[in-house]
């Protein structure tokens, strides 16, 4: 038992606890694009950011999003984290612009996946075509490294073949799958601009520590909630 206690202590949990409660910071901004360097307290750096690009959104508006996207996750990790994931989601269209605009004007190495909505057959299947999909959308990685390099700590899945493709019913799972294959546990996550905090609530609920930006009083009130009933949840659970 002494043994085990000491093993505890050494990592960083307190005895009596069987995990580290993870952190979430939500901070209120007008632009949560044109976030500054230091104005987010935060000494860990980030390790995997995530950000939606907006719908029927003009190419013009599209390359701004993009080039203010990947300033700002360097930003916040000056002197802090040299690499780091960047995933954007969107259209299967706006996603390969996405990728060609970054392949050309920024170092690191990008990869393109797909996810599916829908994929059941039979009465839940809402696309009216049995075995068919009802809407696939699609993903970018961005791994950013100095020296231009793919580390295995852009990874949390080891030498196994991990598939470009994957189905689900929500958008949830398709975070929870994201956030597990490029972040590790007690990692720091950026949530941009998902819909509902839901890449915040997911990193909670995946063991992760998440920075949330939202713009509106209400949305602040609201998530802070949120947070609170995740935690409560998992600690009853």
């Amino acid at each position: 038992m002494k043994e085990f206690l000491q093993r505890l202590q050494r990592s960083g949990v307190p005895e009596g606890k069987d995990e580290v409660d993870n952190e979430v910071i939500v901070h209120k901004t007008d632009g949560p694009l044109d976030i500054v360097q230091g104005q987010i307290k935060n000494d860990k750096g980030i390790s995997l950011a995530i950000y939606r690009l907006p719908n029927n959104i003009e190419e013009q508006c599209l390359h701004g999003c993009i080039e203010k996207v990947l300033g700002l996750v360097p930003r916040l990790n000056f002197g802090l984290k040299q690499f780091y994931n960047i995933v954007i989601l969107g259209s299967v269209a706006d996603i390969t612009k996405a990728e060609q605009r970054i392949r050309e004007n920024y170092r690191g190495e990008n990869e393109i996946g797909f996810y599916a909505w829908n994929t059941t057959t039979g009465s839940n299947n809402k696309s009216g075509n049995l075995g068919m999909i009802n809407c696939a959308e699609s993903f970018l990685i961005h791994h950013a490294a100095v020296g231009n390099n793919v580390l295995p700590e852009h990874f949390n899945f080891g030498e196994e073949l991990v598939s470009n493709f994957i189905g689900n019913d929500n958008n949830n799972d398709i975070l929870e799958r994201l956030i597990g294959l490029f972040s590790q546990e007690c990692d720091w996550i950026l949530d941009i601009n998902s819909s509902k905090a839901s890449a915040t609530l997911m990193a909670l609920k995946t063991k992760r520590n998440a920075i949330y930006l939202c713009e509106t009083n209400d949305e602040e009130f609201y998530v802070k909630r949120e947070i609170s009933d995740t935690k409560r949840n998992r600690l009853d659970g």
